[in-house]
């Protein structure tokens, strides 16, 4: 087993025997307090301060002044490592050439950190150092303890060093065991890795599948729909095409009635036309005979106005707009003269009014 050099030197102390120093050093109150200058800023430090210190066999403080109240200005902690130097070479520490002092040094905190100081006096350098001495060894003891029977650490250490083997054996198996265990894991994990992720493929394929079936049940039910709701449009179209052609049928009787009726006005027509046109030359012609016998009476009638002594009375009497009264003794041949004067007139008028229709 590799043991730390700390826990070798703490068995090494537990098979010291317990005598009267041990209990001497447990019993005792280990402490310091006294004016001490120190070497600030480590090895290389840049000048000497003095400090008031107070010193435990744990660790010291350090003060501007003696005050008892006074906040600490620094501290550093002993440990189960820390040595004491006596011997300062010149050479290696040039902040300690000055004969006028006496030099010591002691190394603190985790990190084996030289701590200088240094007295005025012999006296003073003594006391420190044996103060210092004495609160390192009662650190050592006071950290690992002690045992009236040495022997039974010994053999305990035995023990504990084949259980310690034996241990380690085991742990060694364990950690194979635990590295095999680890392959199989991260194999079986890969295996899971890759169901999964098979599984996750082929779940995504029947999500897929899903929602095609989905959209072709979707896209049936509308075609579906459509067919239908078309299929009724064309029912409607048919029965809307059949009206028509009931409709069309009716108007094609109805038109042909219509032209047969007019096809027979049409002739009644055409007879009345001809009708008419006959009667207009019958009416042309009997006014043709009319306009010569009224042209023929009219010569008859100023005649014999000529002849009658009244004829230019009377003339003058109807540009006058006098009423035409005939003298007694010419009324028949008066009579006989308007009878032919209304004759023409009405022959005239009928001839105008056949001439009309014809028009």
């Amino acid at each position: 087993v590799n043991c730390s050099p700390y826990v070798i030197a703490a068995f090494d102390a537990l098979w010291v025997p317990v005598g009267p120093r041990h209990r001497q050093l447990m019993q005792s109150n280990t402490k310091y307090a006294g004016w001490v200058e120190k070497l600030s800023g480590g090895t290389f430090g840049s000048k000497w301060q003095r400090r008031y210190m107070r010193m435990t066999y744990t660790g010291l403080h350090y003060y501007e002044t003696d005050k008892p109240n006074e906040k600490p200005k620094g501290y550093k902690a002993f440990t189960g490592s820390s040595k004491l130097i006596t011997k300062m070479d010149p050479v290696a520490y040039p902040k300690c050439a000055d004969n006028r002092f006496k030099y010591l040094a002691v190394t603190v905190n985790e990190k084996n950190e030289i701590f200088f100081l240094r007295t005025s006096t012999e006296r003073e350098h003594n006391e420190l150092l044996d103060f210092l001495r004495e609160a390192l060894e009662k650190l050592r003891l006071s950290m690992v303890g002690q045992d009236p029977n040495p022997g039974r650490w010994r053999a305990r250490l035995n023990g504990l060093v084949r259980e310690s083997e034996r241990a380690k054996a085991e742990a060694e198996a364990a950690v194979a065991r635990e590295v095999k265990a680890r392959r199989r894991r991260d194999a079986l994990r890969e295996e899971l890795r890759k169901e999964q992720g098979e599984n996750a493929f082929l779940k995504t394929q029947g999500d897929d599948l899903d929602e095609q079936e989905e959209r072709l049940r979707q896209m049936l039910a509308d075609a579906k729909a459509e067919t239908e709701a078309e299929a009724e449009r064309c029912k409607q179209r048919v029965a809307a095409a059949a009206e028509a052609r009931e409709r069309v049928i009716e108007r094609q009787a109805s038109v042909r009635t219509e032209i047969e009726q007019t096809k027979e006005n049409t002739a009644r027509l055409r007879a009345e036309v001809q009708q008419l046109q006959c009667l207009l030359v019958d009416k042309t012609e009997e006014r043709r005979v009319a306009e010569q016998q009224h042209r023929a009476v009219t010569s008859r009638w100023h005649r014999a106005e000529e002849r009658t002594p009244a004829a230019s009375a009377k003339r003058n009497r109807r540009q006058e707009g006098l009423a035409y009264h005939p003298p007694s003794a010419s009324k028949a041949a008066d009579a006989t003269a308007r009878q032919l004067y209304a004759d023409a007139e009405d022959t005239a008028g009928d001839t105008n009014d056949a001439a009309a229709i014809g028009g």
